[in-house]
């Protein structure tokens, strides 16, 4: 910035585009900025489809394209989607549900689908696992998540109430907060809220750093996000619950994140299916 002109230097920006040459030119001419919305819906989309497509097949035992599992990466779909099914599997009853806090386009349920339909004579519904889902997020998202998660099969519900409640035995609640931030929204749940009133089989998913405490981190998006120590979320969890689970993924999607805090990062997947339910490559912490 030239400083002679009396210009205060402006705020850095991080963004996704591509730069515009002039034929032959070797210096750029221009820089066309991709939206959020666009980056977040081809992700999402190719990613739902790319699930419904294996289901259609009914088999997800098929290669995954490589590109487009880069793609995915971030959403932790996969590790995500087989939790939520092993928390489902504990429960005894044939009115199984779910409960999303943040579920983007419902990505979670969709590879819910995919696993409980492997282990399913062809001529079972594939969501026979489920009897509903409802999703809790931000209200500009309803109508998509609505469109695309319309099934005959399940009641599909969506809400902007984003305060915990009580749910049942029956209900198993996902809080996602991994996707909360892909989406640039600020969290209005407190973790230690949520644990309290949630009375069911729960299952978390988030961000965190291995520091010792809490770290500022800023997003490829140029957005700031206060990532929580993982040693802390491991007291709080067991705080509200003795029979928590946890897995941690360390430097997952590491690349969302600029490199200006030596505090490395990762993701900590995490359940609570309010008794003994051993998954393989979890621990109690």
């Amino acid at each position: 910035m030239n400083e002679d002109r009396g210009l205060a230097p402006r705020e850095l920006k991080w963004c996704v585009g591509k730069f515009v040459y002039a034929r032959g030119a070797s210096k750029p001419l221009h820089f066309m900025e991709l939206k959020n919305f666009i980056i977040e819906d081809a992700t999402d989309y190719s990613h739902l489809f790319y699930l419904r497509g294996l289901r259609s097949r009914h088999s997800g035992r098929g290669p995954i394209d490589e590109e487009l599992k880069r793609w995915m990466e971030g959403t932790a779909v996969k590790p995500l989607g087989e939790v939520v099914s092993h928390v489902l599997a504990s429960v005894n009853s044939p009115r199984r549900s779910i409960v999303e806090y943040y579920p983007g386009v419902g990505l979670t349920v969709e590879y819910v689908k995919l696993i409980f339909q492997e282990h399913q004579a062809p001529s079972e519904k594939a969501s026979g696992a489920i009897v509903s889902y409802e999703g809790r997020g931000p209200a500009n998202l309803k109508n998509q998540f609505l469109v695309l998660q319309a099934d005959q099969d399940i009641d599909v519900q969506y809400s902007s109430d984003l305060r915990p409640a009580l749910s049942g035995t029956d209900v198993v609640t996902v809080i996602n907060l991994n996707q909360s931030i892909r989406y640039d929204v600020d969290s209005q749940i407190s973790l230690e809220s949520f644990l309290e009133s949630s009375g069911g089989p729960k299952v978390l998913a988030l961000r965190v750093t291995s520091s010792d405490e809490n770290v500022w981190h800023m997003t490829v998006k140029g957005r700031p996000i206060m990532l929580p120590a993982l040693g802390e979320v491991f007291d709080v969890c067991k705080q509200f619950g003795s029979h928590w689970n946890f897995r941690f993924i360390e430097r997952f999607d590491a690349g969302f994140f600029l490199p200006m805090s030596g505090a490395p990062t990762g993701l900590l997947l995490a359940y609570d299916a309010r008794r003994d339910w051993p998954l393989k490559g979890y621990n109690k912490g």
